[in-house]
Protein backbone atom coordinates (compact mmCIF):
# COMPACT_ATOMS: atom_id res chain seq x y z
CA UNK A 1 0.00 0.00 0.00
CA UNK A 2 1.49 3.31 -0.98
CA UNK A 3 2.60 5.93 1.97
CA UNK A 4 -0.07 8.40 2.14
CA UNK A 5 2.49 11.23 2.81
CA UNK A 6 4.52 9.82 -0.52
CA UNK A 7 1.72 11.06 -2.62
CA UNK A 8 0.89 15.10 -3.93
CA UNK A 9 -1.08 17.08 -2.30
CA UNK A 10 -0.84 19.60 -5.17
CA UNK A 11 -0.22 18.77 -8.87
CA UNK A 12 0.30 20.90 -11.49
CA UNK A 13 0.46 19.10 -15.24
CA UNK A 14 1.17 21.01 -18.59
CA UNK A 15 -0.31 24.35 -16.80
CA UNK A 16 -1.06 27.70 -18.88
CA UNK A 17 -3.17 30.53 -17.93
CA UNK A 18 -3.92 33.22 -20.50
CA UNK A 19 -5.63 36.77 -19.92
CA UNK A 20 -7.64 38.62 -22.38
CA UNK A 21 -6.67 42.49 -22.15
CA UNK A 22 -9.11 44.53 -23.60
CA UNK A 23 -9.18 48.11 -25.28
CA UNK A 24 -11.82 49.38 -23.02
CA UNK A 25 -14.50 48.12 -20.03
CA UNK A 26 -16.96 47.72 -22.41
CA UNK A 27 -15.20 45.78 -24.45
CA UNK A 28 -14.45 43.56 -21.47
CA UNK A 29 -18.55 43.49 -20.29
CA UNK A 30 -19.66 42.64 -23.91
CA UNK A 31 -17.41 39.91 -23.96
CA UNK A 32 -17.29 38.44 -20.48
CA UNK A 33 -21.47 38.45 -20.88
CA UNK A 34 -20.95 36.58 -24.33
CA UNK A 35 -22.72 39.55 -26.03
CA UNK A 36 -19.72 40.70 -28.25
CA UNK A 37 -21.12 38.28 -30.94
CA UNK A 38 -24.22 40.09 -31.82
CA UNK A 39 -21.69 42.65 -32.65
CA UNK A 40 -20.71 40.29 -35.83
CA UNK A 41 -19.53 43.29 -38.32
CA UNK A 42 -16.68 44.30 -35.48
CA UNK A 43 -14.12 42.04 -34.11
CA UNK A 44 -13.52 42.10 -30.08
CA UNK A 45 -10.69 44.42 -29.59
CA UNK A 46 -8.36 42.54 -26.78
CA UNK A 47 -4.75 41.06 -26.67
CA UNK A 48 -3.52 37.95 -24.63
CA UNK A 49 -1.09 37.31 -22.19
CA UNK A 50 0.21 34.42 -20.99
CA UNK A 51 0.60 34.70 -17.11
CA UNK A 52 1.61 31.05 -17.33
CA UNK A 53 3.32 28.62 -19.31
CA UNK A 54 4.13 25.14 -18.97
CA UNK A 55 4.07 24.78 -15.55
CA UNK A 56 4.80 21.30 -13.89
CA UNK A 57 4.69 21.40 -10.23
CA UNK A 58 4.44 18.63 -7.44
CA UNK A 59 3.76 19.23 -3.99
CA UNK A 60 4.36 16.55 -1.77
CA UNK A 61 2.19 16.15 1.72
CA UNK A 62 3.55 17.88 4.72
CA UNK A 63 5.80 19.89 2.20
CA UNK A 64 7.12 23.17 2.73
CA UNK A 65 7.41 25.15 -0.53
CA UNK A 66 8.03 28.52 -1.41
CA UNK A 67 7.41 30.82 -4.52
CA UNK A 68 9.64 33.70 -5.50
CA UNK A 69 9.78 35.66 -8.27
CA UNK A 70 9.43 39.72 -9.41
CA UNK A 71 6.07 41.48 -9.62
CA UNK A 72 4.21 39.58 -12.26
CA UNK A 73 6.32 36.93 -12.59
CA UNK A 74 2.53 34.90 -12.27
CA UNK A 75 2.88 34.03 -8.53
CA UNK A 76 -0.42 34.82 -7.33
CA UNK A 77 -2.54 32.86 -11.18
CA UNK A 78 -0.42 29.83 -9.97
CA UNK A 79 -1.91 30.39 -6.52
CA UNK A 80 -5.43 30.98 -7.50
CA UNK A 81 -5.23 28.01 -10.04
CA UNK A 82 -4.68 25.39 -7.10
CA UNK A 83 -7.75 27.40 -5.23
CA UNK A 84 -9.61 26.80 -7.76
CA UNK A 85 -10.81 30.82 -8.32
CA UNK A 86 -9.25 30.44 -11.55
CA UNK A 87 -9.52 27.46 -14.48
CA UNK A 88 -6.57 26.89 -16.54
CA UNK A 89 -6.21 27.93 -20.16
CA UNK A 90 -4.61 24.77 -20.87
CA UNK A 91 -3.41 21.86 -18.25
CA UNK A 92 -4.51 20.11 -15.18
CA UNK A 93 -4.60 21.19 -11.48
CA UNK A 94 -5.13 18.36 -9.14
CA UNK A 95 -5.88 18.93 -5.65
CA UNK A 96 -6.04 16.59 -2.50
CA UNK A 97 -7.43 17.86 0.61
CA UNK A 98 -9.16 20.74 2.17
CA UNK A 99 -6.91 24.54 1.34
CA UNK A 100 -6.95 27.37 3.16
CA UNK A 101 -6.02 30.38 1.62
CA UNK A 102 -4.85 33.60 3.16
CA UNK A 103 -4.18 35.65 -0.33
CA UNK A 104 -5.76 39.18 0.35
CA UNK A 105 -5.74 40.87 3.74
CA UNK A 106 -10.00 40.91 5.24
CA UNK A 107 -10.87 38.29 1.88
CA UNK A 108 -13.77 36.65 3.09
CA UNK A 109 -14.64 38.86 6.53
CA UNK A 110 -17.57 41.15 6.08
CA UNK A 111 -16.07 45.08 7.50
CA UNK A 112 -19.65 45.79 9.18
CA UNK A 113 -19.04 42.65 10.97
CA UNK A 114 -17.74 42.41 14.71
CA UNK A 115 -14.43 40.28 14.97
CA UNK A 116 -16.37 37.68 16.98
CA UNK A 117 -18.98 37.07 14.05
CA UNK A 118 -16.38 36.73 11.31
CA UNK A 119 -14.75 34.04 13.24
CA UNK A 120 -17.85 32.25 14.18
CA UNK A 121 -18.87 32.98 10.22
CA UNK A 122 -15.90 31.29 9.10
CA UNK A 123 -15.67 28.48 11.71
CA UNK A 124 -19.76 27.62 10.71
CA UNK A 125 -18.70 27.85 6.74
CA UNK A 126 -15.92 25.37 7.38
CA UNK A 127 -17.97 23.44 9.11
CA UNK A 128 -17.40 23.07 12.44
CA UNK A 129 -20.53 23.04 15.55
CA UNK A 130 -20.96 22.84 19.03
CA UNK A 131 -18.03 21.98 21.28
CA UNK A 132 -15.18 21.92 17.98
CA UNK A 133 -16.56 25.57 17.48
CA UNK A 134 -16.30 26.53 20.58
CA UNK A 135 -12.55 25.10 21.07
CA UNK A 136 -11.43 26.69 18.06
CA UNK A 137 -12.95 30.47 18.42
CA UNK A 138 -11.10 30.05 21.61
CA UNK A 139 -7.79 29.08 20.37
CA UNK A 140 -8.09 32.20 17.83
CA UNK A 141 -8.90 34.68 20.69
CA UNK A 142 -6.05 33.47 22.00
CA UNK A 143 -3.88 33.90 19.53
CA UNK A 144 -5.31 37.07 17.54
CA UNK A 145 -5.11 38.84 21.09
CA UNK A 146 -7.43 41.80 20.04
CA UNK A 147 -8.76 41.84 23.01
CA UNK A 148 -11.59 44.58 23.27
CA UNK A 149 -11.27 45.16 19.40
CA UNK A 150 -13.03 41.59 19.15
CA UNK A 151 -16.33 43.43 19.47
CA UNK A 152 -15.39 46.00 17.55
CA UNK A 153 -16.43 46.11 13.08
CA UNK A 154 -13.96 44.95 11.18
CA UNK A 155 -13.69 48.11 9.22
CA UNK A 156 -12.27 49.84 12.25
CA UNK A 157 -9.11 47.30 12.27
CA UNK A 158 -5.75 48.09 11.15
CA UNK A 159 -4.23 46.31 8.69
CA UNK A 160 -1.86 44.49 11.45
CA UNK A 161 -5.50 43.19 13.44
CA UNK A 162 -7.00 42.42 10.39
CA UNK A 163 -3.68 40.05 9.40
CA UNK A 164 -3.85 38.98 13.11
CA UNK A 165 -7.17 37.72 12.58
CA UNK A 166 -7.55 36.44 9.51
CA UNK A 167 -4.52 34.11 10.05
CA UNK A 168 -5.72 32.81 13.21
CA UNK A 169 -9.17 32.02 11.72
CA UNK A 170 -7.58 30.40 9.00
CA UNK A 171 -5.44 27.93 10.52
CA UNK A 172 -7.40 26.54 13.58
CA UNK A 173 -9.16 24.71 11.28
CA UNK A 174 -6.18 22.73 10.83
CA UNK A 175 -6.65 22.65 7.15
CA UNK A 176 -5.01 19.93 4.66
CA UNK A 177 -3.26 22.54 2.83
CA UNK A 178 -2.37 26.37 3.84
CA UNK A 179 -1.49 29.14 1.06
CA UNK A 180 0.11 32.45 2.25
CA UNK A 181 0.67 34.76 -0.53
CA UNK A 182 2.39 37.77 1.51
CA UNK A 183 -0.02 38.42 4.18
CA UNK A 184 2.61 38.10 6.62
CA UNK A 185 4.20 40.79 5.95
CA UNK A 186 1.70 43.33 7.11
CA UNK A 187 2.58 42.00 10.84
CA UNK A 188 5.06 42.98 13.51
CA UNK A 189 7.82 40.89 14.96
CA UNK A 190 5.23 39.18 17.94
CA UNK A 191 3.01 38.40 15.26
CA UNK A 192 5.85 36.98 13.03
CA UNK A 193 6.81 34.86 15.80
CA UNK A 194 3.75 33.43 17.19
CA UNK A 195 3.02 32.78 12.89
CA UNK A 196 6.15 30.52 12.43
CA UNK A 197 5.20 28.42 15.50
CA UNK A 198 1.40 27.84 14.38
CA UNK A 199 2.36 26.84 10.86
CA UNK A 200 5.30 24.43 12.29
CA UNK A 201 2.53 23.11 14.32
CA UNK A 202 0.88 22.50 11.30
CA UNK A 203 3.41 21.04 9.56
CA UNK A 204 4.31 18.89 11.93
CA UNK A 205 0.40 17.49 12.14
CA UNK A 206 0.98 16.65 8.18
CA UNK A 207 -0.66 20.13 6.80
CA UNK A 208 1.17 21.33 3.28
CA UNK A 209 2.62 24.92 2.98
CA UNK A 210 2.21 26.64 -0.36
CA UNK A 211 4.04 30.21 0.66
CA UNK A 212 4.44 32.95 -1.95
CA UNK A 213 6.27 36.01 -0.15
CA UNK A 214 9.46 38.91 -1.42
CA UNK A 215 10.61 38.62 1.87
CA UNK A 216 13.54 36.12 1.08
CA UNK A 217 14.09 35.67 5.07
CA UNK A 218 10.63 33.79 5.78
CA UNK A 219 11.61 32.13 2.45
CA UNK A 220 14.23 30.46 4.19
CA UNK A 221 12.62 30.57 7.38
CA UNK A 222 9.37 28.69 6.17
CA UNK A 223 10.25 26.47 3.07
CA UNK A 224 11.78 23.56 2.77
CA UNK A 225 11.64 24.12 -0.80
CA UNK A 226 11.50 26.78 -2.98
CA UNK A 227 10.69 27.41 -5.98
CA UNK A 228 11.61 30.73 -8.76
CA UNK A 229 9.09 31.82 -11.24
CA UNK A 230 9.74 34.32 -13.76
CA UNK A 231 7.96 35.37 -17.07
CA UNK A 232 5.20 32.80 -16.14
CA UNK A 233 7.68 29.90 -16.41
CA UNK A 234 9.96 27.55 -13.71
CA UNK A 235 13.06 29.46 -13.95
CA UNK A 236 14.55 26.96 -11.12
CA UNK A 237 13.63 25.17 -7.75
CA UNK A 238 15.37 23.31 -5.04
CA UNK A 239 17.20 23.86 -1.66
CA UNK A 240 15.72 27.30 -0.20
CA UNK A 241 19.04 28.48 0.03
CA UNK A 242 20.08 27.64 -3.52
CA UNK A 243 16.75 29.46 -4.73
CA UNK A 244 17.42 32.79 -2.63
CA UNK A 245 20.96 33.41 -3.55
CA UNK A 246 20.31 32.60 -7.89
CA UNK A 247 17.12 35.11 -7.27
CA UNK A 248 19.13 37.73 -5.43
CA UNK A 249 21.87 37.74 -7.55
CA UNK A 250 19.59 37.64 -10.34
CA UNK A 251 17.67 41.09 -9.11
CA UNK A 252 21.20 42.95 -7.96
CA UNK A 253 22.52 42.65 -12.21
CA UNK A 254 19.33 43.31 -13.28
CA UNK A 255 19.02 46.65 -11.18
CA UNK A 256 22.54 47.38 -11.96
CA UNK A 257 22.15 47.18 -15.59
CA UNK A 258 19.01 48.83 -15.25
CA UNK A 259 20.55 51.83 -13.07
CA UNK A 260 23.75 52.10 -15.74
CA UNK A 261 24.08 54.77 -18.48
CA UNK A 262 21.67 54.28 -21.35
CA UNK A 263 20.21 51.21 -20.06
CA UNK A 264 16.52 51.29 -21.52
CA UNK A 265 13.66 51.34 -18.44
CA UNK A 266 11.78 47.77 -17.51
CA UNK A 267 14.39 45.87 -19.84
CA UNK A 268 14.42 42.48 -19.11
CA UNK A 269 17.64 40.13 -18.74
CA UNK A 270 17.68 36.58 -19.75
CA UNK A 271 18.63 34.28 -16.52
CA UNK A 272 22.77 33.42 -17.06
CA UNK A 273 23.38 29.65 -16.60
CA UNK A 274 25.58 30.07 -14.09
CA UNK A 275 23.77 31.63 -11.83
CA UNK A 276 21.28 28.77 -11.82
CA UNK A 277 24.40 26.47 -11.72
CA UNK A 278 25.44 27.87 -8.07
CA UNK A 279 24.36 25.99 -4.82
CA UNK A 280 24.26 26.76 -1.60
CA UNK A 281 26.09 24.13 0.04
CA UNK A 282 29.87 25.02 1.19
CA UNK A 283 32.74 27.18 -0.30
CA UNK A 284 32.48 29.31 -3.20
CA UNK A 285 28.03 29.49 -2.97
CA UNK A 286 26.37 32.21 -2.24
CA UNK A 287 24.96 35.66 -4.44
CA UNK A 288 27.37 38.06 -5.65
CA UNK A 289 26.36 41.37 -5.25
CA UNK A 290 29.04 43.12 -6.67
CA UNK A 291 29.98 46.94 -6.26
CA UNK A 292 31.99 49.27 -7.26
CA UNK A 293 35.89 49.79 -7.08
CA UNK A 294 39.18 47.31 -7.24
CA UNK A 295 38.33 44.96 -4.69
CA UNK A 296 36.84 41.70 -4.99
CA UNK A 297 35.37 38.67 -2.52
CA UNK A 298 37.26 35.55 -4.08
CA UNK A 299 36.02 32.81 -1.56
CA UNK A 300 34.24 32.68 1.79
CA UNK A 301 35.25 30.60 4.70
CA UNK A 302 34.55 29.55 8.09
CA UNK A 303 37.65 28.15 9.62
CA UNK A 304 39.35 26.46 12.93
CA UNK A 305 42.03 27.03 14.85
CA UNK A 306 44.57 25.80 12.21
CA UNK A 307 43.34 27.97 9.83
CA UNK A 308 41.09 24.88 7.52
CA UNK A 309 37.60 25.25 6.27
CA UNK A 310 35.14 23.24 8.56
CA UNK A 311 31.27 22.51 7.94
CA UNK A 312 30.80 21.63 12.32
CA UNK A 313 32.56 23.27 15.33
CA UNK A 314 31.66 23.23 18.61
CA UNK A 315 31.14 25.78 21.01
CA UNK A 316 34.35 27.69 23.03
CA UNK A 317 36.36 26.48 20.31
CA UNK A 318 38.28 29.07 18.24
CA UNK A 319 36.54 29.95 14.86
CA UNK A 320 37.77 32.42 12.12
CA UNK A 321 35.57 34.04 9.49
CA UNK A 322 38.05 34.14 6.52
CA UNK A 323 37.85 36.06 2.92
CA UNK A 324 39.88 36.01 0.21
CA UNK A 325 40.70 39.17 -1.23
CA UNK A 326 41.38 40.07 -4.48
CA UNK A 327 42.30 43.42 -6.72
CA UNK A 328 42.24 44.47 -10.44
CA UNK A 329 44.84 47.30 -9.71
CA UNK A 330 47.95 47.41 -7.19
CA UNK A 331 47.75 50.28 -4.86
CA UNK A 332 46.72 51.02 -1.35
CA UNK A 333 42.67 51.05 -0.32
CA UNK A 334 40.76 52.26 2.14
CA UNK A 335 38.58 49.31 3.10
CA UNK A 336 36.66 47.78 6.06
CA UNK A 337 35.10 43.76 5.86
CA UNK A 338 32.39 43.34 7.12
CA UNK A 339 30.84 39.41 7.87
CA UNK A 340 27.46 38.91 8.85
CA UNK A 341 25.88 36.10 10.47
CA UNK A 342 22.44 34.25 10.02
CA UNK A 343 20.73 31.27 11.70
CA UNK A 344 18.87 28.95 9.52
CA UNK A 345 15.63 31.15 8.99
CA UNK A 346 17.43 33.75 7.50
CA UNK A 347 17.89 36.51 10.54
CA UNK A 348 20.38 38.30 12.09
CA UNK A 349 22.90 36.77 14.76
CA UNK A 350 25.77 39.12 14.73
CA UNK A 351 27.89 41.04 12.24
CA UNK A 352 31.63 41.40 12.64
CA UNK A 353 32.87 45.09 11.15
CA UNK A 354 36.97 45.52 10.73
CA UNK A 355 37.81 49.12 11.62
CA UNK A 356 38.87 50.64 8.63
CA UNK A 357 42.40 50.65 7.57
CA UNK A 358 44.15 50.36 4.14
CA UNK A 359 44.69 46.96 1.99
CA UNK A 360 47.81 47.20 0.25
CA UNK A 361 47.16 45.30 -3.07
CA UNK A 362 50.49 43.83 -5.16
CA UNK A 363 48.17 41.42 -7.62
CA UNK A 364 48.30 38.71 -5.44
CA UNK A 365 45.57 37.56 -3.15
CA UNK A 366 45.13 38.03 0.12
CA UNK A 367 42.87 36.89 2.90
CA UNK A 368 41.15 39.03 6.03
CA UNK A 369 39.95 37.18 9.09
CA UNK A 370 38.01 38.09 12.12
CA UNK A 371 38.82 35.32 14.98
CA UNK A 372 36.94 34.23 18.19
CA UNK A 373 39.11 32.54 20.00
CA UNK A 374 36.35 31.51 22.61
CA UNK A 375 33.94 31.23 20.02
CA UNK A 376 30.33 31.92 22.12
CA UNK A 377 28.05 30.99 18.84
CA UNK A 378 25.40 28.11 20.36
CA UNK A 379 24.44 25.45 18.62
CA UNK A 380 22.45 25.52 15.51
CA UNK A 381 22.58 26.35 11.73
CA UNK A 382 24.27 29.39 10.51
CA UNK A 383 24.86 31.18 7.23
CA UNK A 384 27.95 33.83 6.46
CA UNK A 385 28.02 36.95 4.16
CA UNK A 386 31.13 39.00 3.47
CA UNK A 387 31.36 42.09 2.24
CA UNK A 388 33.92 45.16 1.87
CA UNK A 389 33.38 48.78 2.32
CA UNK A 390 35.97 51.77 1.72
CA UNK A 391 33.33 53.64 4.47
CA UNK A 392 30.57 51.84 6.41
CA UNK A 393 28.74 53.13 9.01
CA UNK A 394 26.03 50.40 10.83
CA UNK A 395 23.86 53.07 11.40
CA UNK A 396 23.23 53.69 7.81
CA UNK A 397 24.68 51.63 6.05
CA UNK A 398 23.01 51.50 2.58
CA UNK A 399 24.84 54.61 2.30
CA UNK A 400 28.58 53.12 2.34
CA UNK A 401 30.51 52.91 -0.72
CA UNK A 402 30.61 49.19 -1.30
CA UNK A 403 33.47 47.95 -3.28
CA UNK A 404 31.84 43.87 -2.95
CA UNK A 405 29.40 41.22 -1.34
CA UNK A 406 29.04 37.87 -1.61
CA UNK A 407 25.87 37.10 0.22
CA UNK A 408 24.68 33.68 2.32
CA UNK A 409 28.20 32.06 0.73
CA UNK A 410 28.90 29.95 3.46
CA UNK A 411 27.23 27.66 5.88
CA UNK A 412 28.39 25.89 8.96
CA UNK A 413 26.69 24.17 11.56
CA UNK A 414 27.43 24.66 15.63
CA UNK A 415 27.44 21.77 18.41
CA UNK A 416 27.59 22.83 22.18
CA UNK A 417 27.48 19.83 25.24
CA UNK A 418 25.68 22.17 27.24
CA UNK A 419 21.50 21.71 26.60
CA UNK A 420 21.29 25.03 25.43
CA UNK A 421 19.22 26.60 22.32
CA UNK A 422 21.09 29.95 22.95
CA UNK A 423 22.26 31.46 20.11
CA UNK A 424 25.13 33.28 21.96
CA UNK A 425 26.74 31.65 25.30
CA UNK A 426 28.18 34.17 27.33
CA UNK A 427 31.32 33.30 29.57
CA UNK A 428 31.23 35.99 32.46
CA UNK A 429 33.59 35.42 35.81
CA UNK A 430 30.91 35.06 38.09
CA UNK A 431 32.01 36.67 41.75
CA UNK A 432 30.03 37.16 44.92
CA UNK A 433 30.95 40.11 46.83
CA UNK A 434 30.15 41.30 50.48
CA UNK A 435 29.50 45.12 50.94
CA UNK A 436 30.40 46.55 53.93
CA UNK A 437 30.44 50.07 55.21
CA UNK A 438 30.02 50.96 52.14
CA UNK A 439 32.71 49.52 50.56
CA UNK A 440 33.37 46.01 48.51
CA UNK A 441 34.76 43.50 50.51
CA UNK A 442 37.53 40.97 48.37
CA UNK A 443 35.68 39.15 45.66
CA UNK A 444 35.44 35.79 46.06
CA UNK A 445 36.43 32.83 43.42
CA UNK A 446 35.23 32.26 40.25
CA UNK A 447 32.38 29.72 39.32
CA UNK A 448 33.68 26.56 38.37
CA UNK A 449 31.79 26.77 35.30
CA UNK A 450 31.34 30.00 34.05
CA UNK A 451 29.12 29.60 31.18
CA UNK A 452 25.82 30.75 30.39
CA UNK A 453 23.41 31.32 27.69
CA UNK A 454 21.86 34.64 27.26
Amino acid sequence: MPDPAAQPAIRLSGIRKDYRLYGSLSEQALDVMGLSRLRFWRRVNYRTFTALDGIDLDVMRGERVGIVGRNGAGKTTLLKLITGNFAPTAGRVEVDGAVQALMQTGLGFHGEFTGMENIRASLVYNGLAGDALEEAVADILDFCELEDFIDQPVKTYSLGMRTRLQFAAATAIKPDIVIIDEVLGAGDAYFAGKSVERIRRLTQDGATLLIVSHSMAQILQFSTRAVWLDGGKIVSAGAPLDIVNQYEEFINNLEQDRAAPGAPAGRLKEVPQWILEKTGTGEGSGADWGGSGPLRIDSLQVVDANGKPVDTIKTGEAIGFAATVSSDQNGSFPCSCLFTMYNEGGDVVGRMIEPQRSYDCDGAQHRVIAWLGDNPIGQGKYIVSAALFRDYDPAVPTQGHRYHILSRGYQFRVKSERRDTSRIVLTPDWRWQAEEGGALAAAASKATDGRTGA
